[in-house]
């Protein structure tokens, strides 16, 4: 046990030590050449991405605790990502949806780490009851996420588009792309909410 709480200690100092150092050094981030899951982003949304980074070197206990729970949950995965032959970045999703918070629950009843709605869960035949709700157990949500983002996928042929789908209800990217040629979501004037969470997950990669 105390060996445990010393270990404990230990990270947080050498973390803390490393995120100021981070901070002071990196606080004027320069990036160059960015994707995200294996597509190009333009260098148009650069300057907003730096921003989020330094904004985020700030916040120190919260970048440890997703540190933290990312030891827990990201390698698994990232492996089903492999497995299924999806985009690593895709990993980064549950870091903006619910920063790895276990807990968290949205004004839309949406919960855990993927943040799945109930009209989601349910589409997967995910249990849902007063006595249990399968959105918590990490398998099953993990797999109900990576099928939806692969449904998305193959509705609008990006997996920028499919995130953002993800993020925002499915009704709000067809009235955005309804006008596009094929469903090119990347040459549409964006709602500033969909490319900012785009941005987000860039800045945690």
């Amino acid at each position: 046990m105390k060996k445990n709480i010393a270990h404990s200690s230990l990270f947080i100092l050498v973390s803390v030590t490393a995120y100021l150092f981070l901070f002071f050094i990196y606080w004027d981030i320069k990036l160059r050449d960015l994707n995200y899951a294996w597509e190009d982003i333009s260098k148009k949304h650069y300057k907003n991405i730096e921003r989020i980074i330094v904004s985020n070197n700030k916040k120190i206990f919260k970048r440890l605790y997703i540190k933290w729970k990312s030891f827990e949950f990201l390698p698994s995965i990232s492996k089903k990502l492999k497995e299924n032959n999806m985009p690593i970045d895709l990993q980064y999703i549950p870091i903006v949806e619910s920063s790895l918070n276990t807990s968290a629950i949205s004004n839309r009843n949406s919960v855990w780490l993927w943040q799945l709605t109930p009209q989601i869960a349910q589409q997967y035949w995910v249990k849902i009851s007063d006595e249990i709700d399968e959105r918590y157990d990490k398998d099953i949500s993990t797999s109900v996420a990576l099928e939806h983002l692969n449904y998305l996928y193959n509705l609008y042929g990006s997996w920028i588009t499919a995130t953002i789908a993800y993020n925002i209800w499915e009704a709000e990217i067809n009235s955005l792309t309804s006008n596009t040629p094929n469903s090119d979501f990347l040459n549409v004037d964006l709602q500033e909410k969909s490319w900012n969470y785009i941005l987000k997950a860039l800045a945690y990669k």
